[in-house]
């Protein structure tokens, strides 16, 4: 999220921060057992993630919304980015069979 808030910044659009538990990632929106829903709505474009677990299998479907020539720019160059940075997510996702359970102990 750094690197994305460096480059945006000049161009005006949404700077993600918020609590720490958002700091890695956008805002959840919504949520289930075997389903999460994130993303961020802006002038330029909207954008939603939605990762979902399901039969031992995690999957990330993402939805891009374009609002205007600024979200086309920034579309332009994002999208050959953007499997690598699912890829990235993918290889940072820790799955359990409880995916409430805290993970803490697990780094000690």
């Amino acid at each position: 999220m750094r690197l994305r808030n460096v480059i945006v910044r000049p161009f005006g659009l949404t700077y993600v921060s918020g609590p720490s538990s958002q700091r890695r990632g956008f805002p959840i929106l919504e949520s289930s057992p075997t389903e999460v829903i994130s993303g961020v709505s802006d002038s330029h474009l909207d954008f939603w993630v939605a990762t979902n677990i399901s039969d031992g299998w995690v999957s990330i479907t993402t939805y891009v919304r374009i609002n205007n020539i600024m979200g086309k720019l920034y579309w332009s160059v994002v999208k050959h980015f953007h499997p690598l940075v699912v890829k990235t997510m993918m290889s940072c996702t820790v799955v359990s069979d409880n995916p409430r359970q805290d993970t803490s102990a697990r780094s000690q």
